[in-house]
């Protein structure tokens, strides 16, 4: 519905123009969480006062998830893709994205962010290029001829990790590291 703070031009311009996600849900208290249940449409929450999985079993119990939102497409010939500039092995992520279905996982070891703007390295923020790196590989893979060599033209579901605003807040333009600058 928008936001008090104009972090968010283009999402506070598209409810100013009457869009409302009215039934969009990703619960968690942490990254791990919120990805179970967009992926695995799960409710992992954990009760604040419960006792927390280690980031080595953050997914546990989630692997192969048989309603993965991957899995249900799969069926209808879609390529599945999850693209982030962060490190895909950190928490198990990868092991839980592969049993998932995914066809692609791309995180920032990907060579599509070695030259970024102006054939100038990509700036760093705290895990990667910056989540605009990010925008522009999944433009080329809808745009282009796709993901990479080896992947046929099909529907395409992208998934993207942002990570630009994850803590410690590091903006990769440059300071300010406030939220507000990293949001923007």
């Amino acid at each position: 519905f928008g936001g008090a703070n104009d972090w968010t031009p283009g999402l506070d311009a598209l409810a100013a123009g009457g869009l409302a996600f009215t039934n969009f849900c990703a619960n968690g208290l942490t990254t791990e969480d919120g990805i179970i249940a967009l992926v695995a449409g799960e409710e992992p929450i954990v009760p604040a006062s419960g006792p927390r999985r280690g980031w080595l079993e953050c997914f546990s119990g989630f692997m192969g998830a048989g309603r993965a939102l991957p899995r249900l497409l799969d069926p209808a010939g879609y390529l599945c893709c999850w693209l982030t500039t962060g490190p895909i092995r950190f928490s198990c992520k990868h092991q839980f994205l592969d049993t998932a279905g995914f066809d692609l996982l791309s995180d920032g070891s990907d060579p599509f962010y070695r030259d970024g703007e102006g054939g100038r390295p990509w700036p760093q923020a705290m895990f990667g290029p910056p989540d605009r790196a990010l925008y522009r590989r999944a433009l080329s893979m809808v745009a282009g001829p796709g993901p990479g060599p080896g992947f046929a033209r099909r529907p395409l579901l992208l998934v993207l990790e942002t990570t630009s605003s994850h803590l410690p807040l590091c903006n990769p333009d440059g300071p300010p590291h406030d939220e507000a600058s990293v949001m923007r």
